[in-house]
C-alpha cells in the first residue's frame, strides 16, 4: 500500500541525524517553500495495489530547512501501521532528502529542485534496489497530492495519495 511507502519514505531520519548534521542544518538556514506549508496535521486517502486506505500525518517545523513528521494508517488493509521521519532541504545541493521508518519498513529518498518550487520528484535511493521507484509530490497550503511508481516482483505498481489540512 502506498501509505506504507509514504511511511517508509519519510520515517528513518530521526534515527540517522547526528549532531553534526543538525548543526549543518542550522547553518544553512534556507527556508524552502515546500517545508513552509507542511506544519500541522493532514488527513490522507490513498489508492494503490493494496486497495484504499486512510491515515493522518502531522508535520512539525524544527529548523527552517528541516521538518519532522509522524503518521498513522487509520483505515484499510494496513490500519494501525505507524511511522516517523523528516524532510530536509539541502540548499547547497538544491535537493530534498526524505527519510523515514515505521511499521512498513524504512528508506531514504532524494530529489533535486529549487527552494521556491512547490513540486518535487523524489527517487528512492536507499536501500539500493532496482525495484525502487519515484514519487512526485505537489504541495499547496491546503493539499498534498502525490503519485508513486515502482516495481514489485517485476510488475509495475502505482499508487496515489491526497492529503488535506485538518
Amino acid at each position: 500500500m502506498k501509505t506504507l511507502r509514504f511511511i517508509a519514505t519519510f520515517s528513518i531520519g530521526l534515527l540517522c541525524l547526528s549532531s553534526a548534521g543538525i548543526a549543518g542544518a542550522r547553518a544553512t538556514a534556507a527556508s524552502p517553500a515546500i517545508l513552509g506549508v507542511l506544519s500541522g496535521t493532514w488527513n490522507c486517502t490513498s489508492q494503490g495495489p493494496s486497495g484504499k486506505g486512510t491515515g493522518t500525518v502531522t508535520f512539525t517545523r524544527v529548523l527552517p530547512n528541516l521538518v519532522q513528521y509522524s503518521d498513522v494508517v487509520t483505515g484499510g488493509k494496513n490500519a494501525g501501521h505507524k511511522g516517523t521521519g523528516l524532510w530536509y532541504y539541502d540548499a547547497k545541493k538544491g535537493e530534498y532528502v526524505a527519510m523515514g521508518a515505521g511499521s512498513g519498513g524504512w528508506g531514504v529518498s532524494r530529489g533535486s529542485t529549487s527552494a521556491d518550487a512547490m513540486t518535487a520528484t523524489l527517487t528512492d535511493t536507499y536501500p539500493s534496489d532496482p525495484t525502487n521507484g519515484t514519487t512526485t509530490f505537489h504541495f499547496s497550503s491546503s493539499t498534498i497530492a502525490f503519485s508513486s511508481d515502482w516495481k514489485k516482483d517485476g510488475k509495475p505498481q502505482h499508487s496515489q495519495e491526497t492529503c488535506t489540512r485538518s
